[in-house]
């Protein structure tokens, strides 16, 4: 049997995120990595929001693509004020996520991803036996 799952071990900053979520969470709570895909999904949505001038989604979404891609001062969550800054300055900022690069294409889907494929054991464990490298390209 297999499975698949995000891989999101591409990401600068997961190590970082790992210890805030870890810091964090209730005690007895597993960090999960995919978690990184929703907290990165927030943060775009928030920077996005801040460069259109709107919290309307119809006026931000076209705002995520520049966001995510170059060219642009790349900035991870562990700088976050600095990209508020920059967003509201005007600057080119690029959110580099806590999962990796995001790239999203101007349809608004993800432009790259990885995906690992896993492997049941006889042991009933599972293993890598395969990282999959997605690039939709712009």
């Amino acid at each position: 049997m297999r499975a698949t799952g995000a891989n999101v071990s591409s990401g600068t900053s997961l190590p970082a995120y790992e210890n805030l979520y870890r810091a964090n969470a209730k005690p007895g709570l597993d960090f999960q990595a995919w978690t990184a895909e929703a907290f990165d999904s927030v943060l775009i949505a928030f920077l996005a929001a801040l460069a259109a001038k709107s919290p309307d989604p119809a006026t931000f979404s076209p705002h995520i693509a520049a966001l995510t891609n170059p060219p642009g001062k790349v900035f991870t969550f562990e700088q976050l004020d600095q990209a508020i800054r920059a967003t509201l300055a005007g600057e080119k900022v690029q959110y580099s996520g806590v999962s990796g690069p995001l790239n999203f294409t101007s349809r608004g889907r993800a432009g790259t991803a990885a995906f690992d494929v896993y492997q049941v054991q006889p042991d009933a464990t599972s293993r890598v036996v395969k990282t999959i490298f997605f690039n939709a390209g712009r």
